[in-house]
């Protein structure tokens, strides 16, 4: 990928997203690092996820609301 692409790749991440980690539910699962990404526009993922070369989409995730 393109130097432009990686600098998308990281404002996006910067204004919309967040790094983290999770534990398995196992003692012996490793953590893994986990990219959240605040965007409902799949394209926009699944860009983002060919940007960095790795990684999976899911989503965008749709909340139900209350009536």
């Amino acid at each position: 990928m393109s130097d432009e692409e990686h600098a998308w790749a990281a404002g996006l991440l910067d204004g919309e997203g967040s790094v983290g980690t999770r534990s398995g539910k196992r003692k012996r699962d490793y953590p893994t690092l986990t990219i959240t990404i605040g965007q409902n526009d799949r394209i926009v993922l699944d860009r983002f996820a060919l940007s960095v070369g790795f990684g999976k989409v899911y989503g965008p995730i749709e909340y139900r609301t209350k009536t």
